[in-house]
């Protein structure tokens, strides 16, 4: 049997093949039918050979000229054969299977939120189609099985105190991917001008003007590319970084406000394209960096915080002008001092105090020492 004839053995009768063995039986011609019902012979032939359909006045008609056959019945028989006529093609096929795999996605994805915040368009099809290159993968099947291992494969530093929603989260990774693909730069990644970068990024901090933007242009001239994609419900996080393609991408959410938060968060990620992705392309780095509360950490975190504090500190010994304060609820001078001495913004200086507090000096008001003299990010 050949493909055209499996095609056709699979849609329904139509209704003119029907009425053609009616009239055989009944020993009426085409001729005869066309002048019962008033029609033109071609019309009627057109109805026998399935080119033309059988709307509701022809049904309404030949339910007079045979009895029961109602005109249900040859409405009934028109819709099968139309709808199966429609399942047979490979448009519909497609769209069938589209609508199976948009649903589907939204077990792993939030559809809404993508739709909504990526730019994607209303046609599902290309819709699915970009989510799949953007993954790289040739199916929907692969594509789950890639949001299903986000948890597994990029979360390497959480607290467990703060509860998260793997949807969200998979969206939220989704989004930075989508804003990835959209940026393009000319300029690669050079390791051995980290310490220029560092300086360069001390400096966007002290000012604190116009900071997130500034952080894109100078980030982008060291040929990383910088995100910042505020945070979904139930996604506590606060840096990602990755590399994909031909340029590291460092991503923030600014899920806390303060100036000293995005700094140490800059170059914590900063600290995993260094050390860990620049040799290992393959990782991806999700953290959230809380200022309290126990977290799961590895080598890997403990080598981008120590990078991360060395790069805030421009080579000034904090401990050594810490331990010289005697109540640290007051100092507000002395980290006003610092911060011009050292071109250091003092939020900075505070937040790093702070951690001194607590580590140090297990003070049981560590971050509420010197909270009301940090700086949002402007």
């Amino acid at each position: 049997m050949s493909k055209q004839a499996k095609l056709q053995s699979n849609i329904a009768t139509h209704p003119g093949e029907i009425l053609r063995n009616l009239l055989l039986v009944k020993e009426m011609s085409q001729k005869d039918l066309a002048v019962t019902i008033g029609k033109t012979t071609p019309v009627v032939n057109d109805i026998l050979c399935g080119r033309r359909d059988i709307n509701a006045e022809i049904a309404v008609l030949l339910e007079v000229v045979f009895e029961g056959y109602p005109a249900s019945f040859w409405l009934e028989c028109q819709a099968k054969y139309d709808i199966d006529k429609i399942r047979q093609s490979e448009k519909m096929k497609k769209m069938e299977q589209g609508i199976k795999d948009w649903r589907s996605l939204d077990n792993f994805i939030n559809l809404r939120i993508i739709k909504k915040r990526s730019g994607i368009g209303d046609d599902m099809l290309e819709g699915l189609d970009f989510l799949r290159k953007l993954y790289k993968v040739d199916s929907i099947t692969l594509l789950q099985d890639c949001l299903d291992r986000t948890e597994n494969t990029a979360f390497f530093r959480k607290n467990d105190s703060l509860k998260t929603d793997k949807r969200n989260l998979n969206t939220w990774i989704l989004l930075t991917r989508i804003a990835n693909e959209s940026q393009l730069l000319s300029n690669s990644f050079n390791v051995e001008r980290k310490d220029e970068l560092v300086n360069r990024l001390n400096d966007l901090f002290y000012t604190n003007t116009d900071t997130l933007s500034c952080l894109k242009e100078v980030l982008n001239e060291f040929g990383i590319k910088f995100i910042h994609e505020k945070k979904l419900d139930k996604v506590p996080v606060d840096g990602y970084s990755f590399w994909l393609g031909e340029h590291p991408t460092i991503v923030v959410t600014t899920r806390y406000s303060w100036i000293d938060n995005l700094a140490f968060t800059v170059f914590h990620e900063l600290g995993h394209i260094i050390y860990h992705l620049y040799n290992d392309r393959d990782k991806d780095f999700l953290d959230i960096i809380e200022p309290g509360g126990d977290k799961k950490e590895n080598d890997f975190e403990k080598e981008a915080d120590n990078f991360a504090q060395l790069s805030l500190r421009r080579g000034c010994d904090f401990n050594k002008y810490f331990k010289r304060i005697e109540n640290p609820f007051a100092v507000g001078l002395l980290i006003h001092k610092l911060s011009e001495t050292h071109s250091i913004n003092e939020s900075i200086i505070i937040g790093q105090y702070q951690h001194y507090c607590k580590t140090i000096l297990n003070h049981p008001a560590a971050y509420a020492i010197g909270a009301k003299l940090k700086q949002k990010i402007k």
